[in-house]
């Protein structure tokens, strides 16, 4: 009895067992019934509920059975007691592509470790690279102020000066919204950024093809993503002759673009390159078109594109057919995916054997907090050979300035890139260095391009209100 004399009240007991046959013992305490499903073979709980119950009882039992990352796609986790199993019959065993003939492990990986990183056995590796991520709140401040300013130096000194301003998007352009294909109103976030980078394009063929009778007879995505700056490119390319209608689409594609239209050939190659696999890809909108997207699902850093040309897109090349001129293009790249795709590019067997000349090059740049020294590509106006041998055997300068960055300082300058997105979290003065660090790693990105011969240069190709990430 209560204080006030009622009787206490007793919890109601959940029933266990389904008295119907056959269907789930699971009791759904909100509707005060049990699962209206049929067991799962050998179980009292239909599949859902079973799958809920053991994950239940893996987490009471702790280390008896836990969840582990899938060794095919870290993406989603088996338990371990079913690993073996798994791996036999997961449904990302078609995107292995350890099998393809276009696939060459770390192809472009790793190209900045034997020069400038300090030679370690392997077991010291993951801690030199935790060191490099945790080198910002581990220096000191004194060293930190005398790194920013010698950044600052290089931007404003050099760096700055290295920009360029495209031909702005005209008026009739920037107003080309559309309409989607579910009737909705085109991006106001991804198609004023097609526009522009396209506008990128423009302008790199009108500066590279100076011959009259020069034609571009295929594009390469790297790091497409779902594909929409290829749709993009796809859509201008098909408006150009008006004999086919174009698909509906959120990419708003410019109806300019004179030399992109005047300079590409009838049916050029579009290549789209991601590891992912993504839904609702652009592909599909263009499949039955005369100029559809061909897709390598394989990762930046394995693709032998020399041989992914022969094989995959231009088989004529292995008869000694006549070169072609490509554009490479890739918007927002993610960290270290850029240097593979520079790599990529500038493979010296491209133009030899595959009888492919990338022409031009219009990457955006993105997530510089996930750059990595190991993969930088060598840049010779920005190196020097060590005098030192214990150190690496080449010292990597700030761009424009005599200064050597060391692998911890690197690893500063890549976590304090982090401060230019960060938003009302980083003062403007923290956000003002952040962006001038993003800036040293793209100029070292820009000298190794025009080491490989190209006219390289930054410019920025949209506002920050359509994205920060705007390089």
């Amino acid at each position: 009895m209560s204080e006030q004399g009622c009787p206490k009240r007793t919890k109601a007991e959940v029933p266990s067992v389904n008295p119907v046959p056959g269907y789930c013992s699971y009791y759904v305490l909100r509707k005060h019934r049990f699962c209206k499903t049929t067991c799962r073979d050998g179980s009292p709980y239909c599949s859902t509920h079973a799958s809920e119950r053991d994950s239940r009882a893996a987490s009471l039992e702790g280390a008896k059975d836990v969840r582990v990352a899938c060794p095919i796609n870290p993406n989603h986790t088996v338990y371990a007691s079913r690993l073996a199993h798994h791996v036999t019959v997961c449904p990302d065993l078609r995107h292995i592509t350890a099998g393809l003939p276009y696939h060459r492990e770390d192809v472009h990986a790793l190209k900045g470790r034997p020069r400038y990183c300090t030679a370690r056995a392997e077991e010291e590796e993951a801690a030199a690279l935790r060191a490099e991520r945790s080198a910002l709140k581990d220096m000191p401040s004194e060293e930190l102020e005398a790194l920013k300013a010698r950044i600052r130096e290089s931007y404003e000194t050099y760096i700055k000066a290295q920009f360029i301003t495209l031909p702005a998007v005209g008026k009739e352009e920037e107003g080309a919204a559309g309409r989607g294909e579910d009737g909705a109103e085109a991006s106001k976030k991804h198609g004023p950024q097609h526009r522009a980078l396209l506008q990128g394009v423009d302008y790199a063929i009108a500066q590279t093809l100076t011959a009259p009778q020069e034609r571009l007879g295929g594009f390469m995505e790297l790091g497409a993503g779902k594909g929409g700056l290829s749709v993009a490119l796809q859509e201008t390319l098909i408006q150009r002759r008006g004999d086919e209608p174009t698909p509906p689409s959120d990419s708003a594609a410019p109806p300019l673009l004179p030399h992109l239209r005047s300079r590409t050939v009838a049916q050029p190659h579009i290549v789209v390159v991601d590891m992912g696999g993504f839904r609702r890809k652009g592909d599909a909108r263009v499949s039955h078109s005369d100029i559809p997207l061909l897709r390598l699902r394989i990762n930046l850093k394995d693709l032998d594109m020399t041989t992914a040309i022969q094989e995959e897109v231009r088989p004529a090349s292995r008869a000694g057919a006549e070169a072609q001129n490509w554009m490479a293009l890739g918007k927002h790249l993610c960290g270290s995916c850029t240097d593979f795709a520079l790599s990529c590019v500038t493979e010296p067997d491209l133009e030899s054997v595959a009888r492919a000349k990338v022409r031009g090059v219009v990457l955006a740049t993105c997530c510089h907090h996930r750059c990595e020294l190991q993969h930088l590509n060598y840049v010779q106006p920005f190196s020097a050979p060590r005098a030192d041998a214990s150190g690496p055997p080449f010292a990597l300068q700030l761009p424009g300035t005599p200064y050597v960055v060391s692998e911890r300082e690197f690893g500063a300058i890549v976590k304090m890139t982090s401060w230019a997105v960060s938003g009302k979290f980083a003062d403007e003065a923290k956000q003002q260095m952040g962006f001038y660090c993003k800036r040293v790693i793209d100029m070292w990105r820009v000298g190794y391009l025009r080491e490989c011969g190209y006219k390289a240069f930054l410019s920025v190709y949209a506002t920050r209100d359509i994205t920060e990430e705007n390089v």
